[in-house]
């Protein structure tokens, strides 16, 4: 295993030349190859970015001697042909979310990856943003009280002359385009769910879901929503609210960068143990409740994530590559099989026997 972990990718969508431009600016990882079921696409994408070759054969792609590991962000409903050439490979694979957007098929390939010992990482990326971390820190850490709600927001309208595969039903919808990203962090934050309720608006033509609100109840006690929409702007923000305090990923949360965190308080603006005629002198003072607002207000935190928001899941995967792991801690299969069993029961298509 050499030090740079070298990749082949599949796909040559707007996703595919971010990731491969976000690997181009880190030195321990490198593109080397792509593939694309459309070789001419392959072969412009190739020349575009640098890349030293290109072809139409995911199998060809997987067997090369230079390939360490896959990336794939071809259509969602071609993902599992190149996911699992990766596995019968043994190579590890960083898939595009969703896996697929069948529940059936992406337990087959979770099962199939757990039983091979072979690293497959759904890219919930947004779990491995510091943001995301120092949130979920703040959760674990007690200061904020005991959790009791989570809610995470993020839509805004979508152009369909320029959103046609996200409008595709074949390939999902904002269920597995959006909502994925809240009830992962619901999941990550909160537990395993024990309960799942959700209202999805549809297209009318197409039956595409345009705009879903989810509320899980968790084994924790917590409960958690997520609300996603391709149709309408919504507050693009996450909050995690809690007994002594709360702290909110302020927006965009994706990527989210502000922390903001808060703690109760009594509002008498005085000392509590202060005379209560005191008390009320100082609450009639414009002055004292502007400074006490100053002192005990949020306070925001600005977690960076460097110089692009696909670094950090690229730094983990790649050290996960290099070590031979054959599970992340951060994304293992577990928590994509959780997430997609929700989505799928959201969307009312939960799986055989489930």
């Amino acid at each position: 295993m050499t030090e740079v972990v070298r990749f082949g990718v599949v796909g040559t969508g707007a996703m595919a030349r971010t990731m491969v431009r976000a690997m181009q600016r880190r030195a321990d990882v490198r593109p080397v190859a792509v593939a694309s079921g459309d070789e001419t696409r392959a072969r412009t994408f190739a020349a575009a970015l640098g890349l030293a070759s290109a072809g139409a054969d995911v199998e060809t792609l997987v067997a090369r001697s230079d390939v360490d590991a896959l990336y794939v962000a071809s259509r969602n409903r071609d993902h599992a042909r190149a996911v699992d050439a990766a596995i019968r490979s043994g190579k590890p694979v960083l898939v595009e979310k969703p896996l697929t957007p069948d529940l059936e098929r992406t337990q087959a390939l979770l099962a199939a990856a757990e039983g091979s010992g072979v690293l497959l990482v759904e890219n919930l990326w947004t779990l491995l943003l510091p943001a995301y971390r120092a949130l979920a820190e703040q959760a674990r850490s007690g200061r904020l009280g005991d959790p009791v709600h989570f809610r995470f927001e993020f839509g805004y309208p979508l152009d369909p002359a320029t959103a046609r595969t996200l409008l595709d039903p074949r390939d999902g919808g904002v269920l597995l385009d959006r909502a994925i990203y809240g009830v992962a962090a619901a999941i990550w934050l909160c537990g395993p769910v024990e309960m799942v309720q959700a209202e999805v608006q549809r297209d009318r033509v197409g039956g595409v879901d345009l705009t879903a609100a989810i509320r899980l109840r968790h084994a924790s006690g917590v409960r958690s929503e997520t609300v996603a929409s391709f149709s309408a702007l919504l507050s693009n923000s996450a909050r995690l609210s809690c007994t002594r305090g709360a702290a909110t990923l302020d927006a965009p949360v994706l990527p989210g960068e502000w922390l903001r965190t808060e703690f109760h308080h009594d509002g008498s603006g005085g000392s509590a143990g202060a005379p209560s005629f005191l008390k009320e002198r100082l609450r009639s003072m414009p002055v004292v409740r502007r400074l006490r607002r100053a002192l005990s207000g949020p306070r925001s935190r600005f977690c960076s994530f460097g110089p692009d928001p696909y670094g950090p899941i690229l730094e983990h995967f790649s050290g996960l590559v290099r070590r031979g792991a054959r599970q992340s801690e951060v994304l293992p299969p577990a928590l994509s099989r959780s997430v997609h069993e929700v989505l799928a029961r959201a969307a009312g298509r939960p799986a055989q026997g489930s």
